[in-house]
Formats: C-alpha cells, sequence, structure tokens
C-alpha cells in the first residue's frame, strides 16, 4: 500500500481498516497524484489501483457544491478517457454500507484482473 488515508476523513480511515482485511486489495495507492499528459492538471485520486487502472473517490458534502460538483465530473471525464473505471460513494455510504462499497470495489478490480474472454479466446 502506497500514501495513507486522510486523517480527518473518518470514512476513508473506515474503509482502509476494511481493504487492509483483503488480499484482493492489494496495490491500493492513497491520495496519490496522476497526470494523464504533459498538458494535462495534476490530479489527486482519494484511492486508487493505478495497474487496474481503477479510482476510487471518497465524497464528503463538500462535494455537493455546484463548483465541486462540476470539477468532479470532469477529473471523471479525464481519467475515464484514460480507460480508468471511477468509483464514487459518499462518506455516508461508507460509514453507512461498507459491505456493499467493499463488494463492488472488490467486483471491479476482480473484473480488471480477470483476463478478458475475447483476450484469451481469440
Amino acid at each position: 500500500m502506497r500514501g495513507r488515508p486522510h486523517p480527518a476523513s473518518r470514512a476513508e480511515q473506515w474503509l482502509e481498516r476494511a481493504l487492509s482485511r483483503h488480499a484482493w486489495a492489494r496495490g491500493r495507492a492513497w491520495n496519490q497524484p496522476h497526470r494523464s499528459g504533459p498538458l494535462t492538471a495534476l490530479i489527486y485520486v482519494d484511492l486508487a489501483w493505478f495497474a487496474e487502472r481503477v479510482v476510487v473517490e471518497v465524497d464528503g458534502p463538500e462535494h455537493r457544491a455546484m463548483a465541486h460538483y462540476e470539477r468532479d465530473r470532469w477529473r471523471d471525464n479525464e481519467l475515464g478517457l484514460e480507460r480508468f473505471t471511477v468509483l464514487r460513494f459518499t462518506n455516508d455510504a461508507v460509514l453507512g454500507d461498507l459491505d456493499l462499497v467493499i463488494n463492488q470495489i472488490e467486483r471491479c478490480i476482480t473484473a480488471r484482473r480477470t483476463p478478458s474472454e475475447e483476450a484469451t479466446n481469440p
């Protein structure tokens, strides 16, 4: 694991505690910078599996503000253009239904690690 959950984010702390119990969650990186190219802005992602091209964002109430919401859409678009899957969860979702959040992350990571049928059966 690289990086750490944000110390002021209880949701990130809980999520890391849960992920640390799962072997499939290896390779994760918390609060790391990412730049898609020399002309793009530096993006800090909450949680990523860079090899699998999966980003998880844990959104607090500040993400409801229009400017923040719009900036999030631009970031998601930029990451999507790079073939990242972006999973977004609110703090309330992480704190209130952690098992469902973990399940969705696991399904995404597992799918990205499993070779596609097309690649294995040309």
